[in-house]
């Protein structure tokens, strides 16, 4: 390439980087609608949820329809009136479509019908994934104790999930609703909850799987403020000695341990409105180390998600293969009885002890919940309440753009690099870090095409909203080309991974031209050079379009001794191909003037009337010497 096109190809990658700069979003994070498909439950409010990761399914069990109610009113002390429990219990499998939208795939697991209408229920799934444990939960029975004490297992065998089966247990602790709980070896452990009369507590208690027995957690260290509507997560090998506060109540912590992440949460009693900060636990939260038994605070810098209760909380792996603690919406009552609610996303690290609160593209478009559940792999949530206390269907995914350059790709429709000048379109497949394609659009994608001479053609790029874009070129020149794409403002591939060939494109009547002889002998072979141009004005040399080219030539005689003139059909000419020229060659068959008249590929060319003489004759001289 010649330092002038050098130039110009620098300005036009440094202008469109400039483009792609100012119009790239602030944030690559955004909320996208989940397909949701299947026996899709009816309104739930508060479903205990239970995720199965051996299967990737998320199972929901119970909870309310409180339309127009709100979760003061489950209690039958307040006034349960028009409010309903559910039974049912729902499976969703979350994955993509064939072109890598979100989706949630609902079951209706018939058989797994629980005997009671009930919501608030505590569950847990153990480590195998094939046993679900489900205790307590409120039943909106008033002429019964509102508050179940049973026990009850759900077991997968086989293909299927079996019913419900009550569990003999001894020591019943007090009864809760609305406590969380996790499943930790054989222990079944529940945290927090709302007693019969809607008082908070924050009792631990474990139950043993093997032998049934109920037991309450002596905890030592911090003490755990009672609540409800906080989150419990079980982390595995979690760096407990760089989280959390040092020299705090109990023991010195260990350098890692399992521990339960106990955050956020209501203090005041359910039939108390929430107002202010005394009614919540303020973030960072709580690391109960369940190996010690001893509460420890999480030591954070920086700012928080602050104080509020029922977010949806879940586990996260980072692009660094790290995890994080996801935590998305939930509610916040100030002290002037004003409902806050919230669609944000915080993300916590341990190791850095920072909660950052993750910029989003388009916060308004998932509206602001509380309550709502999550299903992993992707970061999304669905159903939950806002104020007045209305339950959503829709769900949501929160998508990051991680979209790696390394791990796309970038292919010509129709395969091969060698391409006609009337058209070619690439498909760009974006994917992650991990080569899992997006699923989503959005972005903001520019492609070019620069031939030697530094003259460019832009594409003309189709978000398909799934993490393809089409990028089509009509270019304007024929032969070698770069081929450089642009992704949010950053060069993504660029001549030296692709090259392009572009070829000529069809013959085109308008930009060709044809050549004809001044005068014509009779019965002698004439000719007539075309020169075959595409509509662009790119020379056809010996290709295939040029090959493709048809040329006929209709002629119409008038005659010298003035005969009737005769027309002739046009007939296909004789082509030959010289330097890039189409010869076409007749024989006129009458003396008079001739009317030549070329079609290319079926398409008027031109016309021109010229002389048919009688051929030359040739004298020859003896000499005889």
């Amino acid at each position: 390439m010649s330092r002038t096109a050098s130039r110009f190809v620098f300005r036009c990658l440094f202008w469109a980087t400039v483009v792609g700069f100012l119009c790239r979003r602030t944030s690559a994070t955004r909320w996208i609608p989940v397909l949701q498909t299947g026996d899709i439950p009816p309104a739930l409010d508060l479903p205990s949820q239970v995720f199965v990761p051996q299967r990737n399914e998320t199972l929901l069990i119970g909870g309310f329809d409180t339309t127009n109610k709100g979760f003061g009113n489950y209690f039958p002390a307040k006034n349960s009136s028009g409010i309903s429990a559910y039974s049912s219990t729902f499976s969703i499998r979350s994955g993509t479509t064939r072109d890598g939208t979100p989706q949630w795939v609902w079951k209706n697991l018939a058989p797994s019908q629980f005997a009671v209408d009930a919501g608030g229920s505590s569950a847990a799934i153990t480590d195998d994934g094939n046993m679900v444990v489900r205790w307590g939960g409120v039943q909106m029975d008033a002429t019964q104790n509102p508050l179940l004490s049973t026990v009850h297992t759900m077991n997968f065998t086989g293909e299927a999930w079996g019913a419900w089966v009550p569990m003999q247990t001894t020591n019943t602790p007090l009864l809760s609703a609305f406590a969380k709980a996790v499943i930790y070896g054989d222990l079944f452990i529940t945290v927090g909850g709302i007693d019969a009369d809607g008082a908070v507590n924050n009792a631990i208690n474990k139950l043993s799987l093997r032998t049934g027995t109920w037991s309450t957690m002596s905890v030592i260290g911090e003490n755990l403020p009672a609540s409800w509507g906080h989150n419990v997560v079980l982390w595995r090998n979690f760096p407990l000695r760089d989280a959390v506060v040092p020299n705090g109540n109990g023991m010195a912590p260990a350098e890692s341990s399992d521990v339960l992440l106990i955050i956020g949460g209501q203090v005041c009693p359910s039939d108390t409105r929430a107002a202010g900060p005394s009614c919540f636990i303020k973030y960072p939260g709580y690391a109960l180390d369940l190996a010690t038994e001893t509460l420890h605070l999480l030591d954070t810098k920086g700012t928080s998600p602050g104080y509020r209760a029922q977010a949806t909380a879940q586990l996260v792996l980072q692009p660094d293969g790290e995890y994080a603690l996801s935590l998305t919406g939930g509610y916040y009552g100030d002290s002037t009885y004003v409902y806050w609610f919230w669609s944000d996303n915080w993300l916590y690290t341990p190791t850095s002890r920072v909660w950052s609160n993750t910029p989003i593209a388009n916060p308004s478009t998932f509206p602001n919940r509380y309550g709502a559940f999550c299903v992993p792999p992707f970061a999304t949530v669905g159903f939950g309440s806002t104020f007045p206390y209305s339950v959503h269907t829709d769900a949501w995914a929160l998508v990051t753009s991680g979209g790696d350059t390394s791990q796309s790709s970038l292919n010509l429709s129709g395969g091969g690099l060698v391409v006609s000048v009337t058209g070619v379109e690439y498909i760009l497949t974006m994917r992650d870090s991990r080569g899992l394609e997006l699923g989503y659009g959005g972005e903001t994608v520019m492609g070019f095409l620069v031939d030697e001479y530094g003259r460019t053609t832009i594409g003309v790029v189709d978000d398909h909203g799934n993490g393809t874009y089409t990028i089509a070129f009509q270019a304007s020149w024929a032969g070698a080309h770069d081929l450089y794409v642009n992704y949010n403002g950053a060069s993504m591939f660029a001549s030296t991974s692709v090259k392009v060939r572009v070829l000529p494109g069809a013959a085109d009547p308008s930009t060709s031209s044809v050549t004809f002889a001044t005068e014509l002998y009779q019965g002698v072979n004439a000719s007539l050079a075309l020169d075959v141009r595409d509509f662009t004005g790119n020379t056809l040399l010996q290709n295939d379009a040029l090959m493709a080219t048809t040329v006929l030539i209709a002629y119409t005689q008038s005659s010298q001794y003035q005969v009737p003139g005769f027309r002739r059909e046009p007939t296909e000419a004789q082509l030959g191909y010289v330097d890039g020229q189409v010869i076409a060659t007749f024989v006129p068959e009458s003396l008079g003037n001739l009317t030549v008249t070329v079609f290319l590929n079926g398409m008027y060319l031109s016309n021109a009337v010229i002389p048919v003489n009688k051929p030359i004759e040739r004298a020859y001289v003896l000499v005889i010497i």
